[in-house]
């Protein structure tokens, strides 16, 4: 389980036929350091230094400034995704 701190919302402009209708946000998850100082009411106010985003399906309404927890498949570079098959770079 990963906690992520929702930075903003995603649109799709073309998707499957079964995600219409879904929403979409940016969630950039927290080292626990970050979690602490969260909890402790601190807040940080520079994205320096902060973990890469994700595009994340929400089906209960969070919005920016929320704390979201999930678990999300992460696919690296030159690595297998789940199917066996390499994730290409990007560029």
């Amino acid at each position: 389980m990963r906690i992520a701190e929702v930075i903003g919302r995603c649109t799709l402009s073309v998707c499957h036929p079964s995600l219409r209708g879904a929403k979409w946000v940016i969630g950039v998850p927290l080292t626990q350091e970050e979690i602490q100082n969260a909890s402790a009411g601190k807040s940080k106010k520079s994205d320096a230094g902060r973990n890469e985003a994700f595009v994340i399906y929400d089906d209960l309404g969070a919005g920016a400034g929320d704390l979201i927890a999930g678990r999300w498949l992460v696919l690296r570079r030159g690595k297998k995704n789940f199917r066996g098959v390499e994730v290409a770079a990007s560029s």
